[in-house]
C-alpha cells in the first residue's frame, strides 16, 4: 500500500473548518453553560471543549514524526561548549505552565525566558505548557504554542501532564479534554493527533527540551543535570514516566521531588520540626501535610482533584463572557467555537490580573461577522469585571477544595489545630479569595516565605534547592 508524500499528507491534515462548525452547532445545544453548580458547569464546558477539538479535527493518521518534532525544539538551544560548571536545573513540570530555576551561590533564581528583538525584547517567568504542530510537523512549544491554540485547537497539545504512565483504562481517561485517547504500548493511554500518536511522557519531553534550552541560553553553557518536581499523588509509574521524558529531552536527571516538599524546602521548613500543611492550588489541586523532623521531610497523607484548577476558573468566567455577549447582542455565541476559544484566551489574563486589580476590562473586538440583510454585522464584546464578580463566580470551587482538605486531615488523623503553618502554592494562590479561605478554614495566616517567594515559585524554587545536593 502506497503511501500520501508529505504534501498529500499536509493537505488531508487542513481541517474544513467551516463543514466541522456546522456540525459543531448541533453538539454545542446540550453544552454547556445553563447549569448552575460550579463544578457542573465546569464539566459541562470541558465537554464542550471535547467536543469542539473533535469535530474540528480531521481523521488522525499515525505519522512517526516524534524524533522531527523534537529536534526542531530542542534547536531552539543554543550551541555552546559541552563544557560545564555543573548547575542542576530545577525545573518545575507544570500542568498549566512550567518553570526553570538554578542556584546561583546560595540564592535560587527563577530563569527568565526572553522573547523578541532588539526593540521588542520581554522577559518571562514562566513558561505555557502547550506543544503547537504546524502543518510541516513542525513544533512549536510555550507562549508561541499557547497563542495559535485558539485559532487551531486541533493542532495543540496541552493539559497532558495527568495522563503520564496512566493506563488507558484509567477514570483520568474520562476526564481528560482530548477526543481521541488510544491504547498505547504495554496498555498506556497515549494521545492520537493528526500528526501522529504521541505517548503523554513524549509530550513533557518537547516542554522539558524547551526547559532545557531557557535554562543553557542563561548559562551560557551546556545544562544536562536536573531535578524535576512531581505531584505527592504521582504513582512510581508515573514518576518513572517523568524520568523517561526527561532522557527523551537530553537531561540527566537527578531526581524527582514531590512538590509539597519542593515548597517546603523554599520557606526553609527544612529547619523546622512539626506538621504543616502545602495548599497546592495551580492546574490541578492537592492538600499534603508534611511531617518534618530533623530535616527530613516525609508526606503523611494526600489528597488530589482534577476537577479544581486554573482551566475550571477560566470556564466560569467563559460563562460570565458569554452570557454578557449574549445580553448584548441577543445572539448565541455558543455556537462558534473560535468565539468560545477566544473568550477563553481572555478569561485568563483576566484571571491574572485581577489578582492584583480590582477590576479589568475585557475588550474583544470582531469576534464575529453576521450577514444581516446586505450587510455585514461585527459583533464586540466590551465588558468591565470587578474582583467582587470574579470572586463570586468562583466560590463555590474555592469552597468545595475545604471538603478535599478535610478528608486528608482525616486520613492522618489529626485536626486543624495539630497544624504548626500553612503553605499557599500554586498560580491560584496569588488570588486573594484563596488565601481569604485557607486563613478562615484553617483559623491561621499562611506562611509568609523567609526568601520572598512568590506561591507560584515556591515549587521550582524547592527543586532548584534540592538540585543542589547533586552538583
Amino acid at each position: 500500500m502506497s503511501h500520501p508524500t508529505a504534501k498529500e499528507a499536509q493537505e488531508q491534515a487542513i481541517p474544513k473548518t467551516l463543514e466541522k462548525y456546522e456540525q459543531l452547532c448541533e453538539l454545542s445545544r446540550a453544552y454547556p453553560l445553563a447549569k448552575t453548580s460550579a463544578s457542573s458547569v465546569s464539566q459541562g464546558c470541558r465537554e464542550f471543549l471535547k467536543l469542539a477539538n473533535k469535530v474540528v479535527s480531521p481523521e488522525p493518521k499515525f505519522v512517526p514524526a516524534m524524533h522531527h518534532c523534537l529536534v526542531s525544539s530542542m534547536s531552539l538551544a543554543r550551541n555552546f561548549s559541552s563544557k560545564s560548571q555543573g548547575n542542576v536545573l530545577g525545573i518545575d513540570l507544570g500542568t498549566t505552565y512550567s518553570r526553570v530555576a538554578v542556584m546561583q551561590g546560595e540564592d535560587p533564581v527563577v530563569i527568565e525566558e526572553v522573547e523578541g528583538g532588539r526593540y521588542t525584547k520581554k522577559s518571562f517567568r514562566s513558561m505555557p505548557s502547550v506543544v503547537f504542530f504546524k502543518p510541516n510537523g513542525e513544533s512549536w512549544v510555550g507562549r508561541q504554542a499557547n497563542m495559535m491554540t485558539s485559532l487551531y485547537p486541533s493542532r495543540a497539545l496541552f493539559d497532558t501532564k495527568h495522563l503520564v504512565g496512566t493506563v488507558y483504562d484509567s477514570s483520568k481517561v474520562q476526564t481528560s479534554l482530548y477526543p481521541k485517547i488510544v491504547r498505547g504500548f504495554k496498555g498506556e493511554a497515549w494521545v492520537e493527533t493528526e500528526f501522529g500518536i504521541f505517548s503523554p511522557a513524549k509530550i513533557q519531553a518537547f516542554i522539558l527540551a524547551k526547559m532545557r534550552a531557557i535554562g543553557e541560553v542563561y548559562l551560557k553553557e551546556s545544562a544536562t543535570k536536573a531535578v524535576i518536581s512531581v505531584p505527592a499523588c504521582f504513582n512510581e509509574a508515573q514518576r518513572e514516566a517523568i524520568k523517561y521524558a526527561g532522557d527523551i529531552a537530553g537531561l540527566d536527571i537527578q531526581g524527582v521531588v514531590e512538590d509539597p516538599v519542593a515548597a517546603a524546602l523554599a520557606y526553609g521548613l527544612d529547619k523546622r520540626d512539626g506538621l504543616f500543611a502545602v495548599y497546592s492550588f495551580g492546574g490541578t489541586f492537592e492538600f499534603s501535610i508534611l511531617e518534618i523532623s530533623n530535616g527530613v521531610i516525609k508526606v503523611k497523607a494526600k489528597r488530589k482533584s482534577l476537577s479544581h484548577g486554573g482551566l475550571d476558573f477560566d470556564l466560569l468566567l467563559v460563562r460570565h463572557l458569554w452570557r454578557e455577549f449574549t445580553r448584548c447582542h441577543a445572539f448565541d455565541a455558543s455556537h462558534y467555537p473560535l468565539v468560545l476559544q477566544r473568550f477563553l484566551g481572555a478569561a485568563e489574563r483576566a484571571k491574572v490580573r485581577l489578582s492584583s486589580e480590582p477590576q479589568v476590562e475585557v475588550k474583544l473586538h470582531n469576534l464575529l461577522n453576521i450577514q444581516v440583510k446586505k450587510s455585514l454585522v461585527q459583533k464586540d464584546l466590551e465588558v468591565t469585571i470587578t474582583r467582587s464578580e470574579f470572586e463570586s463566580l468562583v466560590s463555590e470551587l474555592i469552597e468545595e477544595t475545604g471538603a478535599i482538605c478535610q478528608k486528608c486531615l482525616e486520613v492522618a488523623n489529626i485536626t486543624r489545630k495539630d497544624l504548626d503553618g500553612i503553605l499557599v502554592v500554586g498560580g491560584l494562590g496569588c488570588v486573594p479569595s484563596v488565601r481569604e479561605y485557607m486563613e478562615l478554614f484553617f483559623g491561621k495566616s499562611p506562611l509568609k516565605s523567609p526568601r520572598g517567594v512568590t506561591p507560584d515559585e515556591a515549587v521550582v524554587i524547592g527543586a532548584a534547592i534540592h538540585g543542589e545536593k547533586f552538583r
